[in-house]
């Protein structure tokens, strides 16, 4: 899983190929449905990843896009070492506060991502293989 990281770095960008961004975007919902980053977390990897993708998948990635948006001012991962502890407990209460009420939403969009990740990629497999056949 990729390292922590604020809402400006992602470090999981490194490949353009589209069947490897397509990984990347599977790995992080997984990440998300799995519980293993936040939700604001992943959102802000699958944000980053939205525009190598043809229109189709971006409109897939926008409601992820737009909790990037709202959420830009809450500190995650290495910022945080800069911040006040009281000020830290704010916005750690606002984070909270802001997943709860997107929870249910974020992970059926996850859940449906991953349903249309995992059928694209199988689909690129067998054409892979079947033109590697012939």
């Amino acid at each position: 899983m990729p390292a922590a990281h604020n809402s400006r770095t992602t470090p999981i960008l490194g490949d353009q190929d589209p069947a490897k961004s397509k990984k990347a975007l599977l790995i992080v919902v997984r990440a998300i449905l799995a519980g293993s980053i936040g939700i604001i977390e992943g959102s802000r990897y699958l944000s980053s990843l939205r525009l190598r993708f043809d229109s189709v998948w971006t409109k897939k990635l926008i409601n992820f896009a737009g909790i990037d948006s709202e959420t830009d001012e809450l500190p995650l991962g290495s910022v945080r070492q800069f911040w006040a502890p009281s000020a830290l407990a704010d916005k750690d209460q606002q984070i909270l506060k802001y997943e709860g009420s997107i929870r249910e939403s974020t992970l059926e969009t996850c859940r449906s991502l991953e349903r249309d990740l995992k059928n694209d990629l199988l689909a690129s497999l067998k054409n892979d293989n079947s033109s590697g056949t012939s």
